[in-house]
């Protein structure tokens, strides 16, 4: 190896260079070794300290490991607005809704003029059901950039939320044809899908959607998608208070509580969710499933024998 070799071997902008083109081919782990080697040649670069959260968040790296790359990054340079910006990703991910917001406010405030990170801010507060933080976030992303479809969109989603129909559309409206004059099908479409969306709802009256039990029921569901079952637990336990007689809440329990192995427990709610409505086929169905891996077989015929009979006696057939 020449001496000119062995200099770009010690170069750490070569490295990252390394890196950056990694990460455009889609190699995302070859990108993390590559950052990884131009920090040991200079711990404080910070285009690679920068990469490497990238690349570490690309290559599906555990969130844990993505923040700790991120607060390595904001130990030698706390002005990045974009180590903020992903270390709030990560702390989403571990669902620590405080601290990801904080590190959006920073990230906000180093950098205010970037209608991105009111965005990212206003899809977070949207995620965690703080609706009216959510519009006003928004809305200052639209402020900065009027025809961007993603926060035009987003504010329709969030005025939707608030059970606020005629401003929710006239916003999805706006989305609509502004993904048209930028010939964005993907969110012209997404536009179109959320029109009809208010339009259904407004004409059903519905309330704001942290006051619907389904709406707790579906966040409930992809939480514990997302591995945190005590999260979707207790997200269960705030649908049914809003409708102590829905058997709803009860039968997304008694499955979330199936998957997780938890038979007894499972079996419970599903009592509870047919003592609230006997008529419920689709909790018969699930309890004897789980009756079944209890290997308990005369109570899971049993329960089977109900889904036909209430079929029967509830559903019109003739319409299948």
């Amino acid at each position: 190896m020449g001496r000119k070799d062995k200099k770009k071997q010690r170069d750490p902008d070569e490295w990252c260079g390394k890196g950056q083109e990694a990460l455009e081919e889609g190699d995302a782990e070859a990108a993390v070794v590559a950052f990884e080697r131009a920090l040991e040649i200079d711990p404080g670069h910070r285009s690679s300290l920068m990469g490497r959260v990238i690349a570490l968040w690309e290559a599906e790296a555990p969130p844990e490991d993505v923040l700790a790359a991120a607060d390595h990054g904001l130990g030698r340079w706390p002005d990045q607005a974009d180590l903020w910006s992903f270390r709030a990703t990560a702390l989403v991910a571990l669902g620590r809704e405080e601290d990801a917001l904080a590190a959006l406010d920073k990230a906000t405030r180093l950098d205010p003029t970037d209608a991105d990170r009111w965005r990212d801010q206003a899809e977070v507060l949207l995620r965690f059901d703080r609706f009216e933080e959510a519009l006003a976030a928004f809305d200052e992303a639209g402020r900065l950039a009027p025809d961007e479809t993603g926060a035009l969109t987003g504010r329709a989603f969030a005025l939707h939320a608030l059970a606020r129909y005629a401003e929710a559309r006239a916003a999805a409206e706006k989305s609509l044809a502004a993904a048209k004059a930028a010939s964005d099908g993907e969110s012209e479409h997404e536009a179109r899908e959320l029109l009809d969306l208010i339009a259904r709802h407004e004409a059903e009256g519905r309330p704001r959607a942290d006051r619907q039990v389904e709406y707790w029921c579906q966040k409930a569901l992809l939480h514990f998608d997302e591995g945190d079952l005590s999260r979707a637990l207790a997200t269960l336990d705030r649908a049914a208070a809003l409708d102590p007689a829905a058997a709803a809440p009860w039968v997304h329990r008694g499955a979330i509580l199936a998957r997780a192995g938890r038979t007894d427990e499972s079996l419970a709610a599903y009592e509870k969710a047919l003592a609230l409505d006997p008529r419920d086929a689709g909790a018969w169905a699930r309890r004897g499933h789980a009756l079944a891996q209890a290997g308990r077989r005369d109570d899971s015929i049993e329960a089977y024998r109900r889904v036909v009979a209430t079929i029967t006696k509830y559903w019109d057939v003739t319409r299948y």
